[in-house]
């Protein structure tokens, strides 16, 4: 985000909210992220998307080749009712929740109808959102394939915005959201966007943070052709490693809670076994925007740690 023309990361919250979906872990995520970063935070807003729900009983028995035609009126009082018994509610619950949990910037909320994840991308960039906090669904890559998954969907899209998947472990009052925290490096422009954007919680957070594990895996997959081609994976790694670390002493972070990382194997196998390790709260990667397709057939390091670390909240960087 290094464009002028892109928002100032963590700075416009946009929370896409589901009544079916883990309320409390985003709400609290969202309330601490917003809640340490103080004034930065502008705006934070709570986004439905109907997708037609309110019509769903309503037209389900209704055969269309009779002529039947939905009267408008009759459409905007079954939408009026829907959001007034089932929406409602939920926003002033998370919307409470979030301030709860210390957040101080505005809240607003915002009511669509249409397909989930084109609205949620709409939004987000007519509004100029810098960060996405959602709830997510386990399901496995095939069954996202098959079935379809919003947060696979949004995260699909290669956008300013990042994305914040919530865990599924519920978040304390007062506790600090990077406490303990992985920022995967592979020297890619945005893994180090990654790094800039970790740096901004964690020194909003200095005092509290106990340890930031900075890691960098060789993938030995690739070892011995990076060799033959007389490339040293070792020094490679080792070089991005110390270019991360600078840039969190540069942003404030201090360098006695600084632990670099480097290790072989498989990425995705590595990150997730520290991350269980080490209990920590968040993972910071750069967002590549990958299609689902091809994260099946190819593999993805970002997709199968989203996958393998379920409890943890994952920041997908872009």
């Amino acid at each position: 985000m290094s464009n002028n023309n892109q928002v100032k990361r963590l700075t416009k919250f946009l929370l896409p909210i589901d009544k079916d979906a883990a309320l409390d872990a985003t709400a609290g995520t969202a309330g601490t992220m917003a809640s340490v970063l103080g004034e930065r935070v502008k705006n934070i807003t709570l986004l439905h998307v109907m997708a037609g729900k309110y019509l769903k009983t309503h037209m389900m028995n209704i055969d269309f080749r009779v002529g039947f035609v939905l009267d408008s009126k009759v459409i905007r009082d079954l939408r009026e009712k829907y959001l007034e018994s089932e929406i409602k509610s939920v926003l002033e619950e998370v919307s409470g929740k979030i301030k709860e949990f210390g957040a101080s910037a505005s809240i607003e909320y915002r009511v669509e109808d249409g397909d989930p994840v084109k609205k949620i991308l709409s939004v987000c960039d007519e509004g100029r959102f810098s960060t996405i906090v959602m709830a997510r669904r386990c399901l496995s890559r095939l069954k996202q394939v098959l079935l379809g998954s919003v947060s696979a969907g949004v995260l699909e899209r290669t956008d300013p915005a990042s994305v914040y998947l919530v865990g599924q472990e519920t978040i304390s009052k007062g506790q600090c959201p990077v406490a303990r925290t992985i920022i995967a490096v592979d020297g890619s422009d945005k893994a180090f966007n990654a790094v800039q954007e970790a740096s901004i919680l964690l020194r909003a957070s200095r005092d509290l943070i106990e340890q930031v594990s900075v890691m960098g895996v060789i993938d030995l997959a690739d070892y011995s052709d990076n060799l033959s081609r007389g490339r040293s994976p070792e020094m490679e790694v080792q070089s991005f490693l110390e270019k991360a670390k600078r840039m969190l002493i540069e942003e404030g972070v201090p360098e006695a809670k600084i632990d670099i990382q480097a290790r072989y194997g498989h990425p995705v196998d590595i990150i997730a076994m520290e991350a269980e390790k080490r209990d920590v709260q968040m993972i910071f990667m750069g967002k590549t925007g990958i299609s689902v397709i091809k994260e099946l057939v190819m593999g993805s390091v970002s997709r199968g740690v989203i996958h393998k670390c379920s409890s943890r909240t994952i920041a997908m960087v872009s």
